[in-house]
């Protein structure tokens, strides 16, 4: 079945991509906006249980296998044929950035297992990475709730952020290379530019 294009957008915690895509469906509502994994891989006792207690290969497992029952949900759904895009919240780049960040041994495990799942897996045409310095991520995080917060509190240090964007950098190269047609990640810096603004830079990705 022929699916429209998948647009996933990626970066760290705080940086803003609920409130950049929640604009870009309230400009679009025929696109179709997802998680990158289905609503009860996020129940908030499982996630915060996977995130913070899991072992770490059964954590990357569980968020894997979410990402493999979204696919299969998108490719069967039918209000996923007529939709101009499908937008993700995260996607299976994002398992592997959290894992890169925490070690970066730990891709090297990670990547048989990915290679095992290739075919199965809906992989975004194109992939929007947000940036932004960890000061201005601490900011934005102290204006969440404090139920919200507890998550991005998890992994909010220069190290582990450093460890993420470089994941996503090494992903781009990567993926320039793969020469894959139709498949990019661009970045956006977000920290001088207001909601407003983000979500116009996003509009001309999808556009281009």
């Amino acid at each position: 079945r022929r699916l429209p294009p998948i647009v996933a957008v990626e970066g760290g915690n705080g940086v803003g991509k609920s409130t950049a895509l929640n604009e870009l469906l309230r400009r679009n509502p025929r696109r179709q906006l997802r998680l990158g994994v289905p609503d009860q891989w996020m129940r908030p006792d499982m996630k915060m249980r996977m995130i913070r207690d899991a072992d770490w290969m059964a954590s990357a497992l569980y968020f894997l296998s979410g990402t493999l029952e979204l696919s299969r949900e998108i490719l069967e759904g039918e209000d996923y044929q007529n939709a101009p895009t499908v937008l993700l919240d995260r996607c299976v780049w994002s398992t592997l950035a959290v894992h890169a960040a925490h070690d970066p041994a730990r891709l090297a495990k990670l990547m048989p297992v990915l290679r095992s799942l290739a075919g199965h897996i809906c992989v975004p045409e194109k992939t929007v990475v947000l940036t932004a310095s960890l000061e201005t991520l601490w900011k934005r995080i102290s204006e969440k709730s404090a139920d919200e917060a507890a998550y991005d509190l998890l992994t909010q240090n220069y190290d582990y952020w450093s460890r993420e964007l470089g994941f996503y950098k090494w992903l781009q190269n990567a993926l320039s290379e793969l020469q894959i047609e139709g498949v990019k990640l661009e970045f956006i810096a977000t920290d001088d530019l207001t909601p407003h603004e983000v979500v116009d830079y996003i509009e001309q990705i999808l556009e281009s």
